[in-house]
């Protein structure tokens, strides 16, 4: 869970793989889905120099309109569908959800309108 681990995690596939490790990797189904939050949340929790999480056009454009490092919170997590996407899923787990609302509580707070821009994007 800590963000060691994560960046062990990441030091393995960039020493094999020559490259970083594609967002769809976190964000894709797994099995495990606690394991899956946990690196969620690692991601969330990491600098950008370490885990920089690749936005598309629109969702680099609403991070422009955020203040950036207010809270400490990285808004391109809450800007990245793919993120979002896959919370929203693991959110129907009765036994992550509550963590996966500390997530959302985070994004309120640290950078609301990034958050608000993507939901839209999402049309729910």
């Amino acid at each position: 869970k800590s963000s060691d681990q994560f960046r062990c995690l990441l030091d393995l596939y960039r020493s094999g793989a020559k490259n970083n490790p594609p967002l769809a990797a976190f964000t894709a189904q797994w099995r495990n889905t606690a394991g899956q939050l946990s690196v969620i949340e690692s991601i969330m929790a990491v600098p950008q120099n370490v885990f920089l999480v690749p936005l598309n056009e629109e969702e680099s454009l609403d991070v422009a309109t955020s203040a950036q490092g207010l809270t400490g919170t990285d808004p391109r997590c809450f800007a990245s569908m793919e993120v979002l996407q896959r919370l929203l899923f693991l959110s129907d787990n009765p036994s992550l959800y509550r963590r996966v609302r500390d997530f959302f509580v985070k994004g309120l707070i640290g950078c609301p309108e990034v958050l608000l821009c993507a939901l839209v994007r999402l049309q729910l």
